[in-house]
């Protein structure tokens, strides 16, 4: 079962954030390129700020994969479905009614 399902009854909210690659001081053994490469930390901060401020308990911040491979729309009905899924799983281990799946 997953920690969010065990603390369900809690007052303790599991807010689950995907980060992207963040132009931190981690890549600086690769030189100028490394120091480049991702999200400027910045703009990781503000996004990352502005929606955990919100209600959401899932969040992604930037894109998914390289430009073009995934599309955004695609990946969030993967992702809701897993989830929908994944919670059927918790109910059916508890022994309560589930939902199918649509």
């Amino acid at each position: 079962m997953s920690l969010r399902d065990q603390l369900r009854h809690s007052t303790v909210k599991i807010v689950e954030l995907w980060p992207p690659v963040v132009q931190t001081e981690l890549h600086d053994y690769q030189g100028e390129r490394g120091r480049s490469f991702g999200m400027p930390i910045d703009k990781f901060t503000d996004e990352a700020y502005q929606e955990l401020s919100s209600d959401k308990d899932f969040i992604i911040i930037g894109g998914l994969g390289a430009p073009g491979s995934i599309p955004d729309s695609h990946f969030r009905e993967v992702e809701r479905r897993r989830q929908a899924a994944f919670a059927n799983l918790c109910h059916s281990l508890r022994g309560e009614e589930w939902t199918p799946l649509e």
